[in-house]
């Protein structure tokens, strides 16, 4: 029943949880590097909560490829480091993550952009990364897929616009096969910018423990997640913002995993992004 209950609210509902900013137009130049400093008082992904508070880091690669034609190609590397603040949660030790994104974006016109790669995160040891994320794992490889598309609310009005995100993820290690749906709006006054996105998803893994021992259980839950960003141009290459997120999941429902997965998250976050 939770499966049919699922289906109906992605057929339904209509990317990628907490981005926390919009998307970069091209600029003068082709290579781009970012860098963003992030404080968030909860590490919440795919709608469960990992630890509370924590830094992340974020290291960013863009290279516009000089178009030829109508289809518009953004190879991308992303670096991220997550490090607690609050270093335990229920009497163990929690990692540091680390992750690196290889990917591109291909740009169809004013049609849609599809966004494709490959992610591979690591933690410090196998019993952190436990703790963290009730599997006994301490590294993923994950493959995606997106499309990013513009809806036009009001014809010819661009207030009007939404963004709207479908993603597809799959992790070799977990067996696990994950959808993202989201709607994104982005509001701007001169340097103050407000970013509202919400998004549904679904994860169905067969190894929900992960492929390095543990026994192979499975596992699939749905969770909700709503954001709101406040932002601020400080010039054309910083700007600085603060945010309020919620996220709720229903694992455990039906499943081995009922310690505190099944729960509701309220928290904030902000940051400072540097681009050249």
């Amino acid at each position: 029943m939770k499966k049919i209950i699922t289906a109906l609210a992605v057929a339904a509902f209509g990317v990628s949880a907490f981005a926390q900013e919009a998307s970069v137009p091209a600029p003068e130049r082709n290579f781009v590097v970012g860098a963003k400093f992030d404080f968030e008082s909860r590490y919440v992904t795919q709608g469960k909560r990992r630890v509370n508070e924590n830094t992340q880091t974020t290291i960013s690669f863009k290279y516009f490829v000089p178009q030829t034609s109508d289809i518009g190609i953004t190879p991308y590397a992303d670096f991220l480091w997550m490090s607690p603040t609050d270093n335990q949660r229920n009497g163990h030790d929690l990692s540091n993550e680390g992750s690196l994104t290889l990917g591109s974006e291909i740009a169809v016109g004013d049609v849609a952009t599809i966004d494709f790669g490959y992610k591979y995160t690591g933690w410090n040891d196998r019993a952190s990364a436990a703790a963290m994320n009730r599997a006994y794992i301490n590294r993923s490889n994950e493959i995606f897929v997106g499309v990013n598309k513009t809806l036009s609310l009001i014809d010819g009005n661009e207030y009007g616009d939404i963004d709207a995100l479908a993603y597809v993820r799959y992790n070799f290690n977990t067996e696990e096969l994950s959808y993202e749906l989201g709607l994104e709006k982005t509001f701007s006054w001169e340097e103050v910018g407000l970013r509202l996105a919400a998004v549904y998803g679904y994860v169905d893994a067969n190894d929900a423990n992960g492929d390095q021992g543990g026994g192979n259980i499975h596992n699939d839950y749905g969770y909700i997640a709503v954001s709101a960003d406040l932002s601020y141009q400080i010039n054309s290459g910083t700007d600085v913002g603060v945010g309020v997120r919620y996220a709720y999941n229903n694992d455990g429902d039906d499943s081995a995993f009922t310690s505190d997965n099944n729960d509701d998250n309220l928290w904030w976050g902000a940051w400072i992004r540097f681009r050249y």
